[in-house]
């Protein structure tokens, strides 16, 4: 088994993991334009997933800062709809739009933020 790290032009940093003589690519965010949020004129540095995605970590952050922990049960299903989506996705049943990948990275943040919250607050 190996890994390394590797960027490549159009993608941005790679993380490539090398087991039984096959590579697996696991890609920080994609950066592609047609699923980049666009404001003003301007294209986010990040897909829209992946704003998501910081954005419910920063949501998740402030809730528990503000006393409002969500429960481990609540914190799982909230990371089911991005996989779902994903899949949907990569299995070619449908095209994920801009705004249902941002909502769904919105959820999964503030599930995985919650996550390591219970896992950092358990060890």
């Amino acid at each position: 088994m190996r890994c390394e790290l590797a960027w490549f032009e159009r993608i941005g940093p790679v993380f490539i993991l090398e087991f039984f003589n096959k590579k697996f690519g696991l890609c920080f965010c994609h950066r592609r334009p047609d699923r980049s949020i666009w404001c003003f004129g301007l294209e986010n540095y990040l897909c829209a997933r992946c704003m998501g995605i910081l954005s419910g970590g920063i949501i998740g952050w402030g809730l528990s800062t503000l006393g409002y922990p969500v429960p481990i049960v609540l914190s799982s299903l909230l990371l089911v709809p991005l996989i779902i989506d994903g899949f949907v996705q990569v299995l070619d049943i449908r095209e994920s739009t801009n705004g249902r990948r941002f909502v769904t990275g919105l959820l999964f943040g503030i599930g995985i933020y919650f996550w390591g919250f219970y896992i950092a607050t358990f060890v």
